[in-house]
């Protein structure tokens, strides 16, 4: 019995050793997201990459990933769309499925899209308001938003924007940073990053446009509208108000154009400066038509100063005077000589015209008779003392002396220079036409000959420099305005030094230790004042980098130069923009606040102020590596300009250019009729203000908040614009044309006034 239970204990161990082994089934299994990096989940363990699993056919697996998730970029997110599998079968965009392991599926895929904010930044609802009221709505492909948010869309799709102002408010623009310059309420691009998007709105006052008589036209920047008419204009802009001179209404009766409500001229800017609803009204009167022949037809009269060709058809206002005129002489276009003989009504050659109710009812009409003439030409000499004048003769170059033929019994328009540059630093000055006549005058053209001659005095510029440059002031008797004195003038210069200098000696056409010096203007004088500092730190002014005027004081936001010793271990500029706040490890403050600096160097400092510095007195730090803080007090006051120039022949000429961009030099002057540009900084705020020490976009633009005004000769012009430099920092644009009251062929001195605070002189050539 033994025996046999071990037999079959034996054999069961042998039996169960021989039994063959089933083992189970691994399925390898990757799980990844498109594009990669984004954060998922397997069985609750979170990845960012790729991940292999070895798991045993059947098992349970739950895949998840959170829909929209932070990517690495600022403003930017991965947006979940969908879980596939290398079987194409699963398609499902729910984040979380559960799947089963299966040699046959060896992948899941989380593909998501890169999405990128487009940031509204424009109106933000006040924390615990009941009521809150957006300034506008802006619509991010067709859906509306009214206060900043985040708007999410797919990385390089079209966005639309369109901004809509919400009554009481105009709309003005974008602000730079959508990727294109365009300032329209439309506006589209292409999402390529995060975008920061600032629609501006601003508020607006209703202006109600009327006529009177009512219903007849006027201009709303330059866009004929019928009255009455209502338009929102924003507060601070600036709009263009205009009228036809003369229009018919509905039942053909003509009107004439009287005034405008406001005072302004037919054509004028008109800024609008609150919210209070107005009315603006354009006043009509009634008018005739007028209409002149000459007989024979088609020959030359001249209205109102302005030369016609007849028949000449105007309306004129009942009243107001006109005057017409018929030349005595002229030619025809086949070069027949006829002579002024009479008007129909009797009246002489030039005479003024007033319509009566009964003309402006019925009409004018009036004929100039003219006969044939055998007197044909006579000639004008045009000569100056000295010669070689260029005078201008009816716009044309004549360079004294000239001859000129023209028709007898017409007017020859002819023009003398102010100023005349002959060489380096001398100058003539006009004194007056031999007969006594004014620099521009008008000829008649008699049947003699006529010569005319124009004295001029020669001038020679004194031109006084000391060295170092800030370390003295000059006075001079006589004084002179521009540096010029008549030849032969004895003039008596003397220098003042400054705090902490003493003068050593004249250099130059002077010689001495003496400060005063006697010089004769027999020719330009050039002289020097040579100073040693008795110190050897700290500032000696803070003063208007492009120029001072008679205030020694500074504007908020301008470009300042600070004059000393020791200022800085060497010489180093700053990048345009934006501009650094440390250079060659010098820093500059004012209270608390680094300004941003331009350059550097042991005796200037440029910075630009803060434009938020308050008025009054101020105290500015120089931190100068391893040497003491050099400190002084200045004034800041809102209003202190300066005008840039470089010096040509030892005058300030004004940093102007041209239309296309080139400089305006005395070999280049400002053309007639055309927009120059010239810069300055100190000239006061902007509405609104750019950020200080960034260079300022091309647009928007950036207006003066004050007006300023351009002074030379005894005449005041109003440019058409001032505001801040596109691409510059802290530098100030004056756009003006060179139209009347600027003269002709003449160098001119110029100054700009802001709030009564006067800039520097400087210098403008004119053609």
């Amino acid at each position: 019995m033994k025996r046999f239970v071990s037999g079959l204990f034996l054999f069961l161990f042998s039996a169960g050793r021989a039994l063959p082994q089933t083992s189970p089934v691994v399925s390898a299994t990757t799980v990844y997201t498109n594009p990669a990096g984004a954060i998922f989940y397997v069985d609750g363990q979170s990845y960012t990459s790729a991940a292999t699993f070895l798991w045993p056919q059947g098992s349970k697996h739950t895949l998840n990933i959170v829909p929209v998730q932070q990517a690495s970029t600022y403003k930017a997110q991965w947006s979940f769309s969908g879980w596939t599998d290398s079987t194409g079968i699963l398609s499902t965009s729910s984040p979380i499925v559960v799947i089963t392991a299966d040699p046959g599926i060896t992948w899941f895929e989380a593909s998501l899209t890169l999405q990128y904010a487009v940031s509204l930044n424009f109106y933000t609802c006040p924390a615990g308001a009941t009521v809150c009221s957006s300034p506008g709505t802006v619509f991010v492909n067709a859906i509306p938003y009214t206060v900043n948010t985040d708007v999410y869309l797919n990385a390089g799709s079209a966005v639309t924007l369109q901004a809509v102002p919400n009554p009481g408010y105009v709309f003005t623009g974008w602000l730079p940073g959508i990727g294109n310059s365009s300032q329209a309420f439309l506006n589209s691009f292409t999402l390529n990053q995060p975008v920061l998007v600032f629609p501006e709105f601003l508020p607006a006052g209703a202006v109600t446009l009327a006529s009177n008589p009512p219903g007849l036209q006027v201009l709303a920047d330059q866009t004929l509208v019928y009255t009455p008419v209502t338009l929102d204009w924003g507060v601070g802009t600036t709009h263009t108000l205009g009228a036809q001179p003369w229009q018919s209404d509905l039942q053909s009766r003509l009107w004439v154009f009287s005034s405008w409500s406001d005072g302004g001229s037919i054509t004028h800017a008109y800024t609008m400066a609150s919210t209070s609803a107005l009315t603006l009204t354009a006043t009509f009167v009634p008018g005739g038509r007028v209409t002149f022949f000459t007989s024979p037809a088609g020959l030359s009269l001249v209205a109102d100063g302005l030369p016609e060709t007849a028949p000449y058809t105007s309306v004129w206002a009942a009243g107001a005077a006109h005057t017409i005129s018929a030349p005595l002489q002229q030619l025809d276009l086949y070069g027949n000589v006829w002579a002024f003989q009479s008007w129909s009504n009797g009246g002489p050659a030039t005479q003024t015209v007033t319509l009566t109710p009964v003309q402006v009812a019925a009409g004018f009409r009036l004929t100039a008779n003219y006969t044939p003439s055998s007197q044909t030409m006579a000639q004008i000499t045009i000569q100056s003392s000295p010669p070689g004048v260029d005078v201008l003769a009816d716009g044309a170059d004549c360079y004294t002396p000239c001859t000129l033929e023209r028709t007898i019994g017409t007017q020859l328009f002819v023009s003398a220079p102010a100023t005349v540059l002959t060489a380096a630093n001398t100058q003539l000055t006009f004194l007056t036409w031999a007969d006594g006549g004014p620099a521009t005058r008008t000829i008649t053209v008699s049947s003699s000959s006529q010569t005319f001659t124009a004295n001029y005095q020669t001038n020679y510029l004194l031109s006084a420099t000391a060295e170092p440059a800030s370390a003295a002031t000059f006075q001079f008797s006589p004084a002179s305005p521009t540096g010029y004195y008549a030849s032969g003038t004895t003039v008596i210069a003397s220098v003042n030094a400054a705090a902490n200098y003493s003068f050593e000696q004249w250099q130059g056409d002077a010689s001495g230790t003496s400060p005063s010096v006697t010089l004769e203007m027999t020719e330009p004088h050039s002289i020097c004042a040579v100073l040693q500092r008795s110190g050897n730190d700290g500032i000696d002014s803070i003063v208007n980098a492009a120029g001072s005027g008679p205030e020694d004081a500074v504007a908020p936001g301008s470009i300042i130069s600070i004059l000393g010793p020791n200022l800085a271990p060497g010489t180093q500029t700053g990048p345009s923009s934006p501009l650094a706040q440390t250079l060659d490890g010098v820093t500059v403050t004012v209270g608390d606040q680094l300004l941003p600096l331009v350059l550097v160097s042991p005796g200037q400092i440029n910075a630009q102020l803060p434009s938020d510095l308050a008025s009054g007195e101020q105290t500015l730090t120089v931190h100068n590596p391893g040497q003491p803080d050099a400190t002084a007090t200045f004034t800041a006051q809102r209003n202190a300009p300066g005008l840039f120039s470089h010096e040509i022949s030892g005058k300030p000429y004004w940093v102007a250019m041209h239309a296309d961009g080139s400089a305006v030099t005395p070999t280049s002057p400002a053309r007639r009729g055309e927009i120059v540009s010239a810069l300055g900084t100190g000239f006061g705020p902007y509405h609104p203000q750019p950020p200080d020490g960034f260079a300022v976009p091309a647009s928007p633009a950036f207006p003066l908040a004050d007006q300023a005004e351009l002074e030379f000769s005894g005449k005041t012009v109003k440019p058409e614009f001032t505001g801040a430099a596109p691409g510059r920092v802290g530098v100030t644009e004056v756009r003006f044309q060179i139209i009347s009251p600027f003269p002709t062929a003449s160098t001119i001195e110029i100054k700009v006034q802001v709030n009564g605070q006067v800039s520097n002189t400087v210098w403008l050539p004119l053609e």
